[in-house]
């Protein structure tokens, strides 16, 4: 049996909490959300990116492992991980971003596991559990931010406690794939995630384009959409997603931390309160 230094469980909860209360801090009120962006992105992460997987996926899918080639559909239709949306966007209308856009999730992710999996799926409880650790500490965070004003001294020190998290989250995705691999899989999963990455980015470019949003929100829907998690056990369970097929589910957000962090000297620098 494995033994574990730290009950993960529970400490990633209580670093989810602080996260979501410097998030709360950085909030500059009233945020100003056009319909349209609401809109966009829930299309965009829900209807759009599964599709480039399809896409994607169907081209490679006689090159490579069986199990890349559902982790990549099934990371496509994961649920939105907050946290890290909230944390690498420097923009106040992320929180409600990304808010609506898991709402939008739990009617998303069960049906498209229904058309993967063939099956209909069981509801998640850990989804109460996720509103009340997110929820409750980012309305604290905001209440402060109200009474003595909101700072955005705290963005360094959320993103390093990201981090930490994304870290602890990658190693149990990696433990979970286990096995062996073959060299030329791994350049796969490399190529099918960057691939991905850069079509969605160009796609919310595409939207600033023609109009539909401006540049800021265009930023904003790259960094609220593309970071999937599969964070539901009982939904996983049921579509037999294990092994290799859980690498997928690691890869694109760590490919999102790198472009944001090469991006974020602005976003980084305080402004003054």
């Amino acid at each position: 049996m494995k033994s574990r230094i730290i009950h993960t469980e529970y400490t990633s909860y209580l670093l989810l909490s602080y996260i979501y209360y410097l998030a709360g801090r950085q909030t500059v009120l009233p945020i100003k959300l056009p319909t349209t962006v609401i809109l966009i992105t829930c299309v965009h992460t829900h209807i759009v990116i599964p599709c480039i997987h399809v896409v994607i996926v169907s081209a490679i899918r006689d090159l490579t492992d069986i199990g890349i080639v559902k982790g990549a559909l099934y990371s496509s239709v994961g649920a939105p991980t907050m946290w890290l949306s909230i944390t690498l966007s420097d923009s106040d209308a992320a929180a409600a971003v990304v808010a609506f856009n898991y709402v939008a999730s739990l009617v998303a992710i069960p049906l498209s596991l229904f058309i993967l999996c063939g099956h209909p799926s069981k509801p998640e409880t850990k989804v109460l559990v996720t509103v009340v650790s997110a929820v409750a500490p980012y309305a604290i965070g905001v209440y402060h931010a109200k009474r003595h004003g909101s700072t955005k001294r705290s963005v360094t020190e959320a993103r390093t406690y990201a981090l930490v998290l994304l870290y602890v989250e990658c190693c149990q995705y990696f433990d979970n794939a286990g096995g062996v691999m073959k060299v030329f899989d791994l350049f796969a999963i490399i190529l099918l995630v960057f691939t991905c990455l850069l079509t969605s980015t160009t796609a919310c470019w595409v939207y600033a384009r023609c109009g539909l949003i401006d540049g800021e929100h265009s930023r904003t829907i790259a960094l609220c959409s593309m970071s999937k998690s599969i964070e539901f056990a009982s939904w996983r369970s049921q579509c037999a997603i294990s092994g290799a097929s859980m690498m997928l589910a690691a890869l694109p957000a760590r490919a999102l931390v790198l472009a944001v962090i090469s991006d974020g000297e602005r976003a980084s620098s305080p402004a003054p309160e």
